[in-house]
């Protein structure tokens, strides 16, 4: 390079900006601030449209709709629940703190899918959006007014607005060991219509939303079609045994004499099944639907449904809802207007008298050998008939509902620890099992080779093909180990933003991707893709604070940590006065001297947000009900 005359490149010199002021940054590592355990998930139900049929063998299949946004409700540790956007990277959207003496330990979802929006519950905002209903060819006209009628409300901050309206006309019931059923309202940020079980601890809580039905139409008395109304019924396991059928009324909705229905009869006790002799662990309930034999009509879903209860004595229990002629002549007995098991409701006008819940099939549960009964802690209930349950032993056992015989067993883990929920897809041809241990396992449906090419086809389908229990076979495919600790709870999804968040192309038909979502005790949220479970790993997600518990006077550098009961108010500096020229090298502060003190605030409430003045001399602190 000298020979050719080419003199090499000096780099410029290096300048440091001027120095503007000192700052002194605080490394703050002992304040203690642990998440809480996550105990029940809940993913809103999704309306579904049926289509033209498109199988090879006919008949009229059930698609999601693309334009329907799912949510998943979380509970967790200290009786708080939020509620996550799956479309919106998991963004909360509401929030509720929650009582201090009551743990929210299930959920469940209501869709209200054709009753539209409720009275008083800022249905100006709602309409429109994902969770609302727009009024519907064929509905009654007085809707409509309403509608158009009812006055906006004025929100106080864009995230108010989302919350009022996601839960303009979806309502979440959550139930609690203390005998408690209530709504979680996340405009009110509080739990509303609180209702007493009267049969000691609620242990499980399970909803009849017919997704089948929702979205579909039937024949009206005018002879036109008119959507399908959603039950709106609640069942209720309880710690004395008996099972507890709640009817939910909304605002707008009368009672059966033909009077408004007051806010504090929202949850109205219709039906008490027989106590099976030991706690209810877990229910499954399913609709029986027009055309499944029972009672039922295209107004009310509860007749021919069919209702599964696993109790703690090993066993798994069906009660079907037949009318009463049907159920005397099932069981050779006289029918009685009123006994045990009696739905106390309208439908006694209907053509097979007054409905009734009539057991018809028991199955039990291995306990190994063991004094102790096994315990029954998730059932499913599919649509063809086929039953899948969890039990204390680590196994999940598939039967044939119908006749109450087990066709195959998958042990979860090889350590025999207990299996607490189970998840099931969408199409029914996947079911995943956790619990205790934490390992995530995947049971797949093999179809009959003579079904194999339809399921192939390449279509999402949101209703399983029907089989026979004993035609198809289970394998178990894949597991993975995401958590660290015990997995409480498991759900299933639906997000629209398939590629962006699930790591995953959309499919053909440009519907949403279907997630797995599992939450415990290690208190992070894990998402799988179930289209393709093998290959995609867990994406996790930590639970970051919606809004900071942490507040800084600035004038008297004091910090307060704001706690669910108490505030705790620790000191920035020592006092030793910190130099004007320059900060120096790092300065260690005795963790156990900072503590300045705590206040604790009695209520009955969690403290929902606090914050301190910059002279230190004032400190505003909310809870649920009160400032």
């Amino acid at each position: 390079e000298e020979e050719e005359g080419e003199e090499e490149e000096v780099p410029p010199p290096i300048t440091r900006p001027e120095q503007q002021m000192d700052v002194a940054v605080h490394r703050i590592r002992h304040l203690g601030y642990i998440p809480r355990a996550v105990h029940r998930l809940a993913a809103t139900p999704l309306p579904q449209t049926p289509t033209q049929p498109s199988t090879p063998t006919g008949g009229t299949t059930t698609t999601t709709t693309a334009e329907a946004s799912s949510y998943v409700a979380v509970s967790r540790e200290g009786g708080s629940v939020e509620l996550l956007a799956a479309d919106q990277k998991w963004r909360t959207v509401a929030s509720v703190p929650g009582l201090r003496d009551r743990e929210v330990d299930h959920l469940a979802w209501i869709c209200g899918h054709g009753r539209g929006g409720r009275r008083g519950r800022g249905g100006g905002g709602g309409g429109n959006g994902d969770m609302g209903m727009d009024v519907e060819d064929g509905e009654d006209e007085t809707a409509a007014d309403s509608a158009t009628t009812t006055t906006p409300t004025t929100y106080s901050c864009p995230a108010h607005e989302e919350s009022d309206r996601v839960h303009t006309t979806r309502r979440l019931f959550g139930a609690s060991r203390d005998g408690t059923i209530f709504e979680v309202d996340f405009r009110s940020r509080r739990h509303s219509h609180v209702t007493p079980a009267g049969g000691d601890g609620v242990l499980c809580l399970a909803s009849i939303c017919p997704e089948c039905l929702c979205g579909g139409s039937s024949s009206s008395r005018g002879g036109g079609k008119r959507p399908h109304r959603c039950g709106g019924y609640l069942a209720a396991g309880c710690g004395d045994g008996s099972i507890k059928i709640y009817r939910v009324y909304d605002d707008d909705d009368d009672n059966e004499n033909g009077e408004d229905s007051s806010p504090s009869k929202t949850l109205d006790l219709i039906s008490t099944l027989p106590s099976a002799g030991k706690p209810v662990l877990s229910l499954s309930w399913r609709s029986g639907g027009a055309g499944s034999g029972g009672s039922g009509s295209s107004g009310d879903v509860l007749g021919g449904s069919v209702l599964h209860a696993g109790v703690a004595d090993g066993t798994i229990r069906r009660y079907d809802c037949l009318s009463a002629v049907d159920a005397a002549r099932a069981s050779g007995t006289s029918a009685h207007s009123i006994s045990t098991g009696s739905v106390l409701t309208g439908a006694a006008a209907q053509p097979g008298g007054a409905l009734r819940w009539r057991s018809t099939h028991r199955m039990t549960v291995e306990s190994l050998g063991r004094r102790s009964a096994t315990k029954v802690w998730s059932v499913k209930a599919l649509s063809d008939g086929t039953v899948v349950s969890a039990d204390s032993l680590g196994n999940v056992h598939f039967w044939d509902g119908n006749s109450g015989t087990l066709m195959c067993k998958f042990v979860q883990n090889e350590n025999r620890t207990d299996v607490l929920d189970l998840a099931v897809s969408a199409n029914e041809c996947k079911v995943f099992a956790s619990g205790v241990d934490c390992r995530v396992i995947c049971i797949e449906r093999i179809p009959p080779i003579s079904s194999a090419a339809p399921l192939s086809a390449g279509v999402y389908q949101a209703t399983p093909p029907k089989f026979h229990p004993s035609d198809s076979k289970w394998v178990q495919t894949q597991a993975q180990r995401p958590h660290t600790h015990d997995v409480k709870s498991l759900c299933i999804c639906h997000m629209k933003d398939s590629e962006g968040a699930a790591g995953a192309k959309p499919n053909a038909k440009g519907l949403g991707r279907e997630l797995l979502v599992s939450g415990g005790i290690d208190t992070k949220l894990c998402t799988y893709l179930v289209s393709n479970f093998r290959k995609h790993r867990a994406k996790k997600l930590f639970p970051w604070p919606t809004s900071t518990p942490v507040s800084v006077a600035r004038d008297r550098r004091v910090l307060a940590l704001m706690r669910s009961e108490r505030i705790d108010i620790y000191s920035l500096e020592s006092s030793d006065p910190i130099p004007t020229d320059s900060l120096g090298p790092p300065r260690i502060v005795d963790e156990d001297k900072t503590l300045i003190g705590s206040i604790e605030i009695s209520s009955l409430y969690n403290l929902v947000c606090a914050d301190i003045s910059d002279d230190g001399n004032l400190i505003a602190a909310s809870d649920g009900a009160n400032l």
